[in-house]
């Protein structure tokens, strides 16, 4: 198995409603767009997610 592709992107939530996306985003949301093509056409076998919003399962002392 290969790395076939990395990135690091910053996230809007405003992505999820278009039509509010100020001025100044529309940009990464295009970004964002392309990137998710880019992913698609790699066909990729797994995607590794990693987030500082990830949600865990079990409690952390």
């Amino acid at each position: 198995m290969s790395l076939e592709l990395a990135m690091i992107s910053p996230h809007t939530p405003r992505i999820c409603h278009q039509d509010r996306v100020p001025e100044f985003q529309k940009p990464m949301v295009e970004a964002m767009y392309e990137a998710a093509n880019v992913i698609d056409s790699v066909h990729p076998d797994a995607i590794v997610l990693v987030s500082c919003h990830w949600m865990s399962s079990f409690f952390i002392m």
